[in-house]
C-alpha cells in the first residue's frame, strides 16, 4: 500500500471531493449526493488512517486525525438536520471551525505541503 503513503494527493483528492459534495448535498439535499458523499467519507478516512499510521510521529498527528472524524460527524449532522428541516447554524459553525483546523494541521504536518512553514 505505498501508493497511498508515497504522496498524499489521494488523501487530499478524497477530501476536496467531500467538501464539493458537501456543498452540493447542503445547497440542494439529494439522497443519491448525500450517499456519495458517504463514499468519500470512507475513502478520505482509509487513506488518512494509511497515512496516519506511516507518519504518526508527534501528537499533532493524533490531533489533526481527532478533528478529521470531528469534521466527517458534523457533516452529517449539518445534513441531517438540513433533512429534517431544522436549523444547523451551531452545528455549521462548529464545522467550518474542524474543517479550517483539520486542513491548517494537515498542511503544517511534515507529510504535508510546506504553505506555513
Amino acid at each position: 500500500m505505498d501508493f497511498l503513503t508515497t504522496t498524499t494527493h489521494a488523501h487530499i483528492t478524497s477530501w476536496v471531493v467531500m467538501i464539493v459534495l458537501f456543498a452540493v448535498a447542503f445547497s440542494k439535499y439529494s439522497k443519491g449526493v448525500h450517499m456519495a458523499l458517504r463514499l468519500f467519507y470512507v475513502l478520505a478516512i482509509f487513506t488518512g488512517v494509511a497515512l496516519y499510521l506511516e507518519y504518526r510521529a508527534t501528537f499533532e498527528y493524533d490531533i489533526k486525525f481527532t478533528f478529521a472524524i470531528l469534521t466527517i460527524g458534523m457533516m452529517e449532522m449539518v445534513l441531517g438536520k438540513k433533512q429534517k428541516g431544522k436549523s444547523a447554524g451551531v452545528f455549521m459553525a462548529l464545522l467550518v471551525v474542524f474543517v479550517l483546523v483539520t486542513i491548517f494541521y494537515g498542511f503544517k504536518l511534515p507529510a504535508g505541503f510546506a504553505f506555513f512553514g
